[in-house]
């Protein structure tokens, strides 16, 4: 089927991805890179990345730091790879927060888990419950490595937190939270979409009163084209238990301040897998790669190149919109929810891991569907749920707290 350049001109994708979206995405992930430089320099201890909307901008920043454009961090250039900003000290949480209908402040109780999460690996709390139970989850349920998302070493109390934001909740949720555990010496780094057209006026007022504080930075993007989206714009999977969200508060040790426990894993999924039948997904998200360090090179490029590398841009992009019209006219909607669960179906009825060379989910899955951010949720049978917790409640290991050090 042949894609022409009237298709692509009427098509939504090429308004979604235009050239201007892209430069001001790319420019966003700079802008990122230079202030965790700065942060850094100033004596912030650890960076957090919290949600699958940071996780491309956290891939452009490691673009950014090997791209040679930019000031060395070391005696050598091999000296500047091992250099980048808060590389030992950068914690990955999922900080999701797929609340059960009919929840009260749902979305809030979850996020304040996953501050007290945070909580722990920054004060060095290898007995909190909060994080045993995640650890738990990430080895006994999901099928990853208990180390998931930690620092390398561990991290101090003072932090910079990166975030994508939309209209807002989501970080005044969680700031909320760190003012209630202590947490106060924070610095935000927010990625805001459409230039903040979407915030809404309380949590604007509070964003603009953290920024004038010297506690926050506010970068505009005029388009977060990956946010909420499912992994062949993101490379990135989410999977949850809503039952476990709920269930597990009966066996935290000690009870848990709220009712809701997050229960959620986030992870990169970049390779195409013949059981799972991934690979026009994966083919997408790597066109979208290839059009963003395209993009990478235009805006360091010097002005007297600079159109070459323009040209290789557009090429790029139109390579991009093309398999994206390509695939949703032969049946492929690249951001449906109902491709994220196909994949995920396709992986739990082959009783292998959606993630590379991990464990296969650790109870049998009863049911699946996909939220409308592409959260995959799992489901297992009450009796399965019940068992799995009496395991937990059984389990008296403390907390890892990084990578590399007891």
């Amino acid at each position: 089927m042949m894609i022409t350049l009237d298709d692509i001109e009427r098509s939504s994708w090429n308004r979604r991805i235009s050239l201007q979206y892209v430069r001001s995405y790319v420019a966003g992930a700079v802008e990122l890179y230079e202030t965790l430089i700065a942060l850094e320099d100033q004596g912030y201890e650890a960076a957090v990345f919290p949600s699958r909307g940071t996780m491309p901008f956290q891939g452009l920043t490691w673009n950014v730091h090997r791209s040679g454009f930019v000031e060395q961090r070391g005696p050598t250039p091999w000296h500047h790879s091992l250099n980048t900003p808060f590389g030992y000290r950068t914690i990955t949480l999922p900080f999701t927060a797929d609340a059960p209908a009919g929840a009260i402040d749902g979305s809030a109780q979850i996020r304040d888990y996953w501050v007290r999460v945070l909580r722990a690996i920054l004060e060095h709390d290898s007995a909190s419950a909060e994080l045993r139970y995640y650890q738990h989850c990430v080895d006994a349920l999901f099928g990853f490595e208990r180390c998931r998302g930690l620092p390398l070493k561990r991290a101090g109390k003072r932090f910079v937190f990166v975030d994508t934001v939309i209209s807002g909740q989501a970080v005044c949720e969680i700031v909320s939270s760190f003012n209630a555990h202590g947490l106060d010496d924070f610095y935000l780094i927010l990625l805001v979409d459409e230039n903040g057209d979407k915030l809404k006026s309380h949590y604007r007022q509070v964003l603009k009163d953290l920024e004038s504080q010297g506690k926050a930075k506010l970068i505009y993007v005029d388009l977060l084209f990956t946010e909420d989206e499912g992994p062949a714009f993101t490379s990135t999977w989410c999977l949850s238990s809503p039952q476990l969200v709920q269930a597990a508060y009966d066996v935290m040790d000690p009870v848990s301040e709220t009712t809701l426990v997050g229960t959620a894993i986030s992870f990169v999924r970049v390779q195409a897998d013949d059981t799972l039948d991934n690979s026009t997904s994966t083919l997408l998200g790597a066109s979208l790669n290839v059009m963003l360090s395209s993009a990478m090179g235009e805006y360091f490029a010097p002005k007297n190149i600079r159109e070459f590398y323009t040209r290789g841009l557009e090429r790029s992009r139109l390579e991009l919109v093309t398999r994206a019209i390509y695939n949703q006219l032969n049946g492929f909607d690249p951001l449906s929810t109902k491709e994220t669960e196909r994949i995920a179906r396709n992986a739990i009825q082959a009783l292998t891991s959606i993630g590379l060379d991990r464990k296969p989910i650790g109870l049998p899955v009863a049911d699946v569907d996909v939220s409308s951010s592409h959260v995959v949720r799992l489901y297992f049978d009450e009796a399965e749920i019940q068992r799995y917790l009496r395991g937990y409640a059984k389990e008296r290991a403390p907390a890892l707290l990084s990578v590399h050090e007891p």
